[in-house]
């Protein structure tokens, strides 16, 4: 198994392809968060529109690289909103819909870590950290190593694969989570 996950890493295609994988779960959940919130008599067209939009560009990307936005963050105008063509940074950017979403004052801007800067970010540090300890604990239950990972660099010194693989429960767990304790 650990040969064969070496493999997936050192194959530009598959490992593409894996990436990928998780990128669109990941924004798949997100699109079902907006979706959720709008059925309950929330705004969020205009974020939905434009997450669609992010997920269409998955499948434009040829490399990991690009997928996550590290070499190919570039302006684009949709719907009036400006925001980055990575679909990794989707993410980041759905982050602006928290504003509609939770019920209170917030004035949410920006994703800050290390240290968060406030206390939306702290939540959000806090309840990632559960569902990487949650993720992390389930790998060990496999023969996976979790330093070879497909979305996040891999590192000898850090859980890259768990990272990769909480991408799909952050938006669906962690951010609904955070949503019901603030509503």
């Amino acid at each position: 198994l650990l040969i064969k996950q070496v493999e997936n890493y050192t194959d530009i295609n598959k490992r593409i392809k894996i990436a990928k994988a998780f990128i669109e779960s990941a924004s798949y959940n997100i699109h079902r968060n907006l979706i959720y919130y709008k059925n309950r008599g929330k705004n969020l067209e205009k974020y939905i529109k434009e997450i669609e939009f992010f997920r269409k560009q998955i499948n434009k990307c040829k490399d990991v690289q690009e997928l996550m936005g590290i070499d190919d963050v570039r302006p684009s105008q949709v719907n009036n909103h400006l925001f980055a063509i990575s679909p990794e940074g989707s993410y980041m950017w759905a982050y602006s819909s928290w504003n509609d979403i939770i019920n209170q004052d917030i004035k949410f801007e920006r994703r800050v870590k290390n240290p968060p800067d406030n206390a939306i970010n702290s939540l959000i540090s806090y309840v990632n950290t559960f569902i990487y300890t949650r993720v992390l604990s389930e790998i060990y239950k496999t023969q996976l190593n979790p330093t070879i990972s497909y979305l996040h660099e891999p590192s000898e010194r850090r859980f890259s694969l768990c990272l990769d693989i909480a991408e799909i429960f952050k938006p669906i767990i962690g951010d609904r989570l955070i949503f019901s304790m603030l509503n």
